[in-house]
């Protein structure tokens, strides 16, 4: 007699085991059992880290600036970037820019031009 009311007690958990499970696929709108006890929440993040810092008043021509770039690019781990230089008036911006597939690197040289009291030209450069 013992047996058979352990079977019995072990009937009625694996009844009520069976009816939440129901439950909770009938909650979650599932179908698969897998699918009602887990998340699938995906959480996506966005982050922004941007240094800026004047790098002097000497010139520095396109070379110098592609090899400044190239070095920043191979300390932050860029392997696949491009280098572009887009002149104005009075400014030159030099970009090194990749595209991954979980971010983004940019890294800018500016160079701000003027002309002082003397007439000669100064130039400054900046780093973003």
């Amino acid at each position: 007699m013992k047996g058979r009311y352990i079977f019995g007690r072990a009937a009625i958990a694996a009844a009520v085991l069976l009816w939440i499970i129901n439950a909770l696929m009938w909650y979650t709108g599932s179908d698969n059992v897998v699918e009602a006890f887990t998340s699938n929440a995906e959480q996506y993040g966005n982050a922004r880290i941007i240094a800026q810092g004047k790098y002097g008043t000497v010139y520095l021509n396109d070379n110098a600036k592609a090899i400044i770039l190239e070095d920043m690019a191979d300390k932050i781990g860029a392997v696949r970037y491009t280098i572009e230089t887009k002149r104005g008036q009075d400014e030159q911006t030099t970009t090194l820019y990749q595209e991954g597939t979980n971010g983004s690197v940019e890294c800018i040289i500016q160079t701000i031009e003027s002309k002082a009291a003397d007439q000669s030209i100064k130039a400054e450069q900046y780093l973003q």
